[in-house]
């Protein structure tokens, strides 16, 4: 019933049973792999299975439950689309990405658990047309809900995001007629502004030099810097020696250096000997001094900053958690931002 090569379940040929056991043997469902099998009601996944396909389960119609084990990571674009008979999916919390329409049209689905482990983004129309879902958890580690994402939703009423600073695409939860006022003016509120001046490394002119990674050459108390970006990464290493080497680099370089080191775990970041909780206040106030050292410094990036007074201003490819990165899309904003204004202090 099964072609199976090199651990990927590449075809399932002759379904003649209505439940079907992956074999412990396979770590990848292949694309388009159970496509179509319209008997198909029942699933269950073993440990080893990482991968979930393209479009593998795609318009399997008659399947009702799936049941998952720890270890699986990723879901494909599409790969229960249209199963319309679909009523509940819990991800284990190993699951890290889930890919564009992967249920897209499960018009029965209704409880959906999503993992904790999931990072980055919630793609366009991952749960396009799911019209039967009331409520949903957004973890903490998406830190963007793409266009589409939850459009034509038309049950789905609250929407809890654990990350408060989460970036929302115009048009993720459209036709989502009827969602709680709590959730409405909290979409609202974190809608990316499209019009707004998108802070990026390559991106053209201002945009573009108004980058962490551009090539800068400041003194920051009393060492030689490259570039902002070089200072931050540094901020990731307890070796004063160390950090001055990083902090003499800039782009990609400097970015490299400081992805050598282990952070995240203790949410402890270093600047000369001393250590500093991520979250707490004083590191604020070292992010506000080096921002502050760059302005005094660095004619051209005043220059650059003045030229955006009046409009305003995003960093879309930041993440907002800080618990992981040295400096959160909203940190990096906020300082610009007050640069700008005239109004970010000495501490």
């Amino acid at each position: 019933m099964f072609l199976i090569e090199d651990s990927r379940l590449i075809a399932c040929k002759d379904l003649k049973t209505e439940q079907v056991n992956i074999p412990a043997t396979v770590s990848t469902i292949g694309a388009k792999a159970f496509a179509n099998h319209d008997r198909l009601t029942m699933l269950v996944f073993p440990a080893s299975v990482k991968t979930i396909g393209d479009a593998s389960f795609e318009d399997c119609t008659a399947l009702t439950d799936i049941t998952f084990q720890d270890g699986l990571k990723r879901f494909g674009r599409g790969c229960f689309r249209n199963c319309i008979n679909l009523k509940k999916v819990c991800f284990p919390d190993t699951v890290a990405s889930i890919h564009s329409n992967a249920f897209q049209g499960c018009i029965r689905l209704s409880i959906v658990r999503l993992s904790k482990g999931l990072r980055r983004n919630l793609e366009s129309q991952t749960f396009g047309g799911c019209a039967s879902l009331e409520e949903i958890s957004i973890p903490q580690g998406i830190q963007q809900i793409k266009t589409g994402a939850f459009s034509g939703c038309t049950a789905l009423r609250h929407v809890f995001f654990e990350n408060s600073d989460v970036q929302i695409e115009k048009d993720a939860f459209l036709n989502c007629l009827a969602l709680d006022t709590e959730t409405i003016t909290f979409i609202e509120e974190h809608t990316i502004d499209r019009n707004a001046i998108d802070i990026r490394s390559r991106a053209p002119d201002v945009a573009g030099r108004l980058s962490n990674y551009t090539e800068r050459h400041f003194i920051f108390d009393g060492i030689q810097c490259g570039s902002i970006e070089g200072v931050l990464q540094s901020f990731k290493c307890p070796d004063s020696g160390k950090q001055e080497e990083i902090c003499a680099l800039s782009g990609g370089w400097a970015k490299r250096a400081g992805s050598q080191y282990e952070w995240k775990e203790k949410q402890m970041l270093y600047w000369k000997g001393q250590a500093f909780p991520r979250r707490s206040q004083e590191y604020q106030y070292l992010l506000d001094r080096l921002y502050l050292s760059v302005y005094e410094q660095d004619e051209s990036f005043r220059n650059d900053l003045l030229a955006l007074r009046g409009k305003r201003i995003d960093h879309r490819m930041g993440l907002s958690n800080p618990s992981e990165t040295v400096l959160s899309r909203h940190e990096f904003i906020f300082r610009l931002q007050r640069l700008i204004e005239g109004t970010l202090q000495q501490h």
